[in-house]
C-alpha cells in the first residue's frame, strides 16, 4: 500500500489539484487551485456531496479507497449548473501517519480550450511539467488514436470489400459448375450408350473415339467437381454431418476404387490398422474424400512398380492417424510451404506433366480441420512422401 507524509505546503506544490479525507470520507484539506476551482469544497464537507465516481465502479468507503491505491479514479465534480464541467483523473493513497486519504491528480484537459474553460494556466501545473509540455502528449495521445482508428476502418472497409469479393467469385464458380455439369451428364450418358452400342453397331473407329469422349467427360467432371466443392468451401457452404463411420470400411473402399488405375501401373496398394474394427465420428463423405485424394496423388505421382501404403494407428494420448506413405517422385522442399494452397502443385512442370486442377490437397486440408484435426507432411525427392492426417482423439466412438 502506498504511504506518503507530506506538509501542506509540499503537497500544494507537488499535487496542485488534490485533496484529503478522513474515515468517514469528509473533506480534511484541498489545495487552493481545487478550491478556487470548487469554492463550495471546504473542509468538513462531504466526499459524496462534491463529486461522483465515474471510475472505477464500487461503493465508496474509506476501506474500498484504502485497496484502490493502484487503481485510476475519475472524479467528476459537482458544481452549479452554470459552472463548466470539471472532471478529474488521478489516485488514491493511504497517509498511515494521519490514517487520512490523499488524492492526487489533474484535470482531464484535452486541448487548450478547455484549459481557458476552466480558468487554469501554466502557474496551476507542477513546477516540473509545462502547460506545453503536457498539451503535446495529449495532442499526441489524440493523433495517434485518430491515426489508429483511421487505419482500423480501413482494414474492416478492406476486409469487407475482400470478403464480398470472394463470396461473389465463390457463388460465381458454384453456380457456373453446376451448369457445366448438366450439360456434362448428357455427353457422358450419351458417349456410354455409343460406346455400348445400344442403339446399333458402329464402327471400331467410332467406338474408340466415344469411349475417349466418356473418358475426357469424367475427366472433366472431376476437376468440375473439385472446383464446387472448393467454391462451396469458400462460400462457407459446406457443413459436416458427423455419423458413427468405421475406418477400416471407408480406407479399403477407396482403395478398391483406385486398384485399377494402380494396376495400370503395377503400383501395390495395402492396408494396416493398429486398430482394427475402429468406429469414428465422422463425415463419411468427408473422410471418403480425404482417402480418395491422398490415395488418388499417391497413385498419380508414384513411380512405375511403386508401393502405396495406408496405415491407421494412434498418435500419443491425443491424436488418431491415418498415415499414407508412398514410394513416389517426392516433393522438393521449396514446393512444400505452398503445396495446400488452392491452385497449385509441386513444381511447374508438374501439372504439365500429371494435370489436376491442384485443389485436391488444399480441400483436403480444409476437410481435415473441419474435424477438428490437421494434415502433417513429410517428402524426400526421388523417395516418396508421407501424408498423415491427425484426428483428435475424441472422434473415437
Amino acid at each position: 500500500m502506498s504511504s506518503v507524509t507530506l506538509d501542506e505546503g509540499a503537497l500544494a506544490t507537488l499535487f496542485p489539484f488534490h485533496f484529503r479525507l478522513d474515515a468517514a470520507l469528509c473533506i480534511v484539506a484541498l489545495s487552493p487551485v481545487l478550491g478556487r476551482l470548487m469554492p463550495d469544497l471546504r473542509a468538513g464537507a462531504a466526499f459524496a456531496d462534491h463529486f461522483v465516481m465515474e471510475r472505477p465502479v464500487l461503493r465508496p468507503s474509506f476501506a474500498a479507497f484504502s485497496d484502490c491505491h493502484r487503481v485510476m479514479f475519475l472524479l467528476r465534480a459537482k458544481r452549479g449548473l452554470d459552472q463548466e464541467e470539471l472532471l478529474l483523473r488521478g489516485q488514491m493513497m493511504f497517509l498511515p501517519a494521519t490514517d487520512e486519504l490523499l488524492f492526487v491528480g489533474n484535470p482531464r484537459v484535452r486541448e487548450l480550450a478547455d484549459l481557458k474553460r476552466l480558468d487554469l494556466t501554466m502557474r496551476d501545473f507542477p513546477p516540473d511539467s509545462t502547460l506545453t509540455d503536457y498539451l503535446i502528449l495529449i495532442r499526441t495521445q489524440q493523433t495517434a488514436l485518430a491515426e489508429a482508428q483511421r487505419l482500423a476502418s480501413d482494414l474492416a472497409k478492406a476486409r469487407d470489400a475482400a470478403q464480398m469479393a470472394s463470396n461473389s467469385k465463390s457463388e460465381f464458380l458454384a453456380n457456373m459448375s453446376h451448369e457445366l455439369r448438366t450439360p456434362l451428364n448428357a455427353i457422358l450418358g450419351f458417349s456410354e450408350m455409343i460406346t455400348g452400342q445400344m442403339a446399333g453397331p458402329i464402327s471400331d473407329n467410332y467406338q474408340g473415339y466415344a469411349a475417349d469422349i466418356h473418358k475426357s467427360g469424367h475427366l472433366l467432371l472431376a476437376i468440375i467437381n473439385d472446383v464446387l466443392d472448393m467454391a462451396r468451401i469458400e462460400a462457407g457452404y459446406h457443413t459436416l454431418e458427423d455419423e458413427k463411420v468405421l475406418v477400416d470400411e471407408v480406407v479399403r473402399d477407396c482403395i478398391h476404387l483406385l486398384e485399377a488405375r494402380a494396376e495400370e501401373r503395377e503400383i501395390t496398394l495395402g492396408y494396416h490398422s493398429d486398430l482394427p474394427g475402429t468406429h469414428i465420428r465422422a463425415d463419411a463423405r468427408a473422410l471418403k474424400q480425404i482417402c480418395l485424394n491422398l490415395l488418388s496423388n499417391a497413385v498419380k505421382f508414384n513411380k512405375w512398380d511403386g508401393d502405396v501404403r495406408v496405415r491407421f494407428t494412434r498418435r500419443g494420448d491425443a491424436h488418431l492417424a491415418l498415415i499414407f506413405e508412398d514410394t513416389g517422385l517426392g516433393i522438393p522442399t521449396e514446393d512444400l510451404p505452398r503445396l495446400f494452397r488452392p491452385f497449385q502443385q509441386a513444381g511447374a512442370t508438374t501439372t504439365r506433366t500429371f494435370g489436376g486442377t491442384g485443389l485436391g490437397l488444399s480441400i483436403t486440408r480444409t476437410l481435415v480441420e473441419m474435424h477438428g484435426g490437421r494434415i502433417e507432411l513429410a517428402s524426400t525427392l526421388d523417395q516418396g512422401s508421407i501424408f498423415t492426417v491427425l484426428l483428435p482423439v475424441e472422434r473415437l466412438v
